[in-house]
């Protein structure tokens, strides 16, 4: 803090801070409405999804590399939602074929 003063930059520091802060606010307000529309189970699942994706865009756009650990992990969490969509509508077609049958 005593640098930031020394340094006259208090004021800019000040500044970003509330736009930092109001730009996380209205990032989880968007997102808490966009996840109210789905189940708690469709969130759990999208969350580690959007995450991962957040992670490369900002790589990407600061030009850092991802290591072999982090790219690991993010094809295993995306990886991990895809294969949970096609279980998820695989049981909803044959929950679908039961039904018709009886």
């Amino acid at each position: 803090m005593q640098t930031l003063v020394a340094s006259d930059r208090l004021g800019s520091f000040a500044f970003d801070m509330l736009a930092s802060s109001i730009a996380f606010f209205f990032y989880q307000f968007i997102q808490l409405l966009v996840m109210s529309k789905f189940s708690p189970l469709a969130n759990s699942v999208l969350t580690p999804i959007v995450k991962a994706f957040t992670i490369v865009t900002l790589n990407l756009f600061y030009g850092d590399r991802i290591s072999v650990i982090s790219a690991s992990g993010i094809v295993l969490s995306v990886g991990g939602g895809y294969l949970f969509t096609r279980a998820k509508s695989a049981q909803k077609k044959a929950e679908d074929t039961l039904k018709k049958t009886t």
